[in-house]
């Protein structure tokens, strides 16, 4: 696994970005690291601090609450200490920064920024070309819209596949890369080095041929596209954001077929004990 991240073409472009991803995505890793090994205080401290980098590994609290309940095995205790130890480690991370700013200020400047989108600058994600083009007095109906989607499927997801919690993880991963104000390469290496852990829940998945092609096209053909628009001055922002939506539609593919096929393996299975329990009975 350590292989799959560290030679993943997106990794590599991060790290030759020299961007700061990196760091979040270690935190993200250590959460699931730890949280497998049922180490409730690195776990949470370790989420604390991805969230305190990036606002939106909060979701990741619901499946870190239940990854380390099939750890421990006690239920209501192991999720109040997760969620106390979280908010505390998280808290105590924001009162250092005040504690070196000497102000409050830096939230608005950090956190606001990214949920606002105060810059537009061209990235990889959604928000910049929309939100160039729509109309001011509807500007924060569809920043709410756009924001809410990131931190809206966690509860659903939680309370209907509880029994998956490290593929829950998994999902909500995608779901941020895909929905996050600025997103950069370095979100979808995380998740995609993370998608072979599920091999043996995904064997019904249907579309993961054309998923490929598709992630290696747009991978080759988003440079191109920015180099025409930026420096040659053939292209124009129109090109460059259907590429961003075509790599935002790959990973929704992606994620929304991979929950296909544990939705359906959940069901055969759940049917095949059914009539094995039916059938043990009447023997």
């Amino acid at each position: 696994m350590v292989a799959l991240y560290l030679f993943n073409p997106y990794t590599i472009l991060t790290c030759v970005g020299m961007s700061t991803t990196i760091l979040n995505n270690f935190a993200v890793l250590g959460t699931l690291y730890f949280g497998l090994r049922g180490q409730t205080i690195f776990s949470t401290l370790c989420l604390a601090m991805a969230s305190y980098l990036t606002i939106y590994p909060l979701t990741l609290i619901g499946p870190l609450v239940f990854i380390l309940t099939r750890s421990s095995g006690s239920r209501v205790p192991q999720i109040w200490s997760t969620v106390f130890l979280f908010l505390f480690s998280f808290c105590c991370l924001l009162s250092i920064s005040h504690d070196i700013l000497h102000s409050w200020d830096y939230l608005m400047d950090s956190y606001g920024y990214t949920l606002t989108v105060s810059d537009l600058t061209p990235n990889i994600g959604l928000f910049w070309y929309f939100f160039t083009e729509v109309f001011l007095h509807f500007r924060e109906f569809f920043l709410f819209i756009f924001q809410y989607h990131v931190f809206l499927y966690f509860i659903p997801l939680t309370m209907r596949l509880n029994h998956h919690p490290v593929f829950i993880f998994w999902v909500l991963i995608a779901t941020i890369a895909i929905f996050k104000s600025y997103p950069s390469v370095g979100d979808i290496a995380l998740h995609l080095s993370l998608f072979p852990l599920f091999h043996h829940k995904l064997q019904e998945m249907k579309y993961g041929f054309i998923v490929a092609i598709a992630f290696v096209c747009v991978t080759i053909l988003t440079p191109i596209i920015w180099r025409m628009w930026i420096y040659s001055g053939t292209g124009n922002a129109n090109f460059y954001y259907a590429l961003n939506l075509v790599l935002c539609v790959i990973q929704t593919i992606l994620v929304t077929d991979a929950l296909s096929a544990v939705m359906k393996r959940q069901f055969l299975l759940k049917k095949l004990t059914r009539e094995y329990n039916a059938k043990k009975k009447d023997d």
